[in-house]
């Protein structure tokens, strides 16, 4: 297995397709990504945010955003998935062809980046979320699908002609399922039982005063505690979105997409463990890189958006990292490291059949 080529704590402002061809395969333990969800619309952050002048276009076309390289290593490597995305171009449009094209040859390169122990969240809404579903089970294996997270976001969608969307999707899948890293006890991944549940179930006491159930599966007896909590499942409606009036309206920079940390904090925490290499890359304002760094991964994360880039550093830069390349201490904890930031893209020294071993040069910035 190869090591990774680049350095912890990174951003890279470039092509995503580009960086990830320059980076050695099964290297990265955990992708936790924000793709464009294919809207139609241009996104602009808000005049007077951190983010003011930020911009972001969800509009694509086959003609002008698809590139014929694309199409033959998608036939080459992955015919499946040129056949879903040609039954979307078919049963819904062009742009939505386009947009599935987009996403899923930066889909093949996540696919060699992960290690066989990783796993890959794809963040989405039901825009296109069926539709890269089946593009996802052409490139992972339909085996390999973990789970659709169902995230509520609680934005109170108001709609007088249909049914008014609060959720978002986020598609789950392994390298190699049964492999996969899974953490179901940690503390994010859990929520207090009710009440009742309480009483009606939980009616023994340790020596420490734990109230506690058994529950016999099989021929083995098990024992769950009360203050562990119970699985939160794969409906997580906990966690508000970036709103007006939401509590996690401290963290808003005004990014356009942006998400919330706890949410990705939640995703990294059951799918890695510390010291694990995270990957985002559609980074954005860079909330998986912060949710990485507070539970002590390493990370790196990627966009094309020079504003994303200085958003996300001055994001740092309020968490306490001093940008200049010199270790500081986060403010909110002990710790210690550095936020490089450079434009050259990694050299790989592994080859892989189907990819493009002498990446073009990123965007300077």
């Amino acid at each position: 297995m190869a090591k990774p080529n680049w350095k912890n704590r990174t951003l890279i402002h470039g092509d995503n397709l580009d960086v990830m061809r320059g980076m050695n395969a099964e290297t990265v333990d955990l992708i936790a990504t924000d793709p464009p969800f294919n809207k139609s619309r241009e996104f602009c952050a808000a005049p007077d945010s951190l983010a003011s002048g930020a911009t972001f276009r969800d509009r694509w076309s086959w003609d002008d955003d698809v590139q014929p390289e694309w199409i033959d290593q998608l036939s080459d490597v992955s015919p499946l998935v040129m056949q879903a995305i040609e039954s979307a171009r078919a049963v819904h449009s062009e742009p939505m062809g386009a947009y599935l094209c987009f996403v899923s040859i930066r889909l093949l390169e996540m696919r060699r980046l992960l290690k066989p122990t990783g796993s890959i969240y794809l963040h989405c809404d039901p825009t296109a979320s069926h539709y890269l579903k089946a593009c996802m089970d052409a490139v992972f294996e339909w085996r390999n699908f973990l789970g659709e997270i169902v995230w509520n976001k609680q934005n109170g969608v108001k709609a007088k002609r249909h049914w008014g969307n609060e959720n978002d999707v986020i598609l789950c899948y392994a390298a190699d399922r049964g492999k996969h890293v899974f953490d179901v006890v940690h503390p994010l991944c859990r929520k207090p039982y009710a009440d009742l549940s309480l009483d009606m179930h939980f009616t023994h006491t340790d020596e420490h005063g734990r109230r506690y159930r058994k529950r016999r599966i099989g021929s083995k007896e098990y024992i769950y505690f009360a203050d562990e909590g119970r699985f939160i499942g794969n409906l997580w409606n906990d966690v508000s979105s970036m709103s007006s009036n939401s509590p996690m309206l401290k963290e808003r920079t005004g990014y356009p997409t942006q998400k919330p940390v706890r949410l990705y904090e939640r995703i990294v925490a059951a799918s890695s463990n510390e010291g694990d290499m995270v990957v985002d890359p559609f980074a954005g304002c860079a909330t998986t890189c912060i949710a990485a760094e507070h539970l002590g991964r390493q990370w790196i994360g990627i966009d094309s958006s020079l504003k994303a880039h200085e958003v996300a550093l001055e994001r740092f830069r309020r968490l306490g990292f001093n940008i200049d390349g010199q270790e500081s201490e986060l403010a909110e904890g002990s710790v210690a490291g550095t936020v490089w930031s450079y434009s050259d893209l990694p050299i790989r020294t592994d080859t892989k059949e189907g990819t493009v071993d002498a990446p073009a040069p990123a965007r300077t910035w």
